[in-house]
């Protein structure tokens, strides 16, 4: 049988953490408007993959793995910190490209967007601070396998709703009309907020 509880005190705290800014809403946000909307949709079945994973692992005890293994976490960071400065630098390099080529000449449109989504995720720091410190504050061991499975799936679910959302607003007429005219802008900012984020991963990673 299925506690409720335990789902009730995560869901709003997961909404919180998923809707503030963070390497998987900008990537979302420049996928939909650079090339629109099954791009941004794709990207957000991607995180949501890595939501699986990392949630699946939270609930059965990562924590207390990583606890003891302070080189893996170190090792993510790092990664994860080269990885979304490469996709930072690749947004800037976007940014200088012209937007009213056809879509076929636009940088990185071979570029999967589930894969780019998922290692994203894979490698985000809120995701893996977030799975790895909320279970082990709601959880407890009497918690059910039923309800722990009843999480992993409510936490999994929520990105492609949410980054859903965002790819159709942003991949709407208007928005990608607008988008052409502030485009570098955007690819800019967006990439200089995944290099930030890349940045302080590898400065922690290096720290750790």
């Amino acid at each position: 049988m299925i506690d409720i509880v335990p789902l009730l005190k995560i869901a709003p705290i997961a909404a919180i953490a998923m809707m503030a800014p963070g390497p998987d809403f900008f990537l979302v946000t420049s996928l939909a408007l650079s090339r629109g909307r099954m791009a941004g949709i794709l990207a957000a079945v991607g995180i949501a993959a890595g939501v699986v994973i990392w949630s699946s692992l939270g609930v059965f005890g990562i924590s207390t793995i990583l606890e003891k293994m302070h080189w893996l976490v170190s090792a993510v960071r790092i990664a994860g910190g080269v990885y979304l400065i490469y996709l930072g630098a690749q947004l800037w390099k976007a940014s200088f490209a012209d937007k009213n080529l056809p879509p076929q000449t636009l940088p990185n449109k071979k570029r999967n967007p589930f894969v780019i989504g998922f290692i994203t995720n894979m490698t985000n720091p809120k995701a893996m601070a977030f799975f790895t410190s909320i279970f082990a504050l709601t959880l407890t061991p009497n918690t059910s396998v039923t309800t722990q499975g009843a999480i992993v799936a409510m936490v999994s679910i929520m990105p492609v709703f949410w980054f859903g959302f965002v790819a159709l607003v942003l991949s709407l007429p208007a928005m990608r009309k607008a988008y052409i005219r502030v485009s570098a802008w955007i690819d800019r900012i967006a990439g200089t907020f995944l290099a930030f984020f890349g940045l302080r991963l590898l400065w922690s990673g290096r720290n750790s």
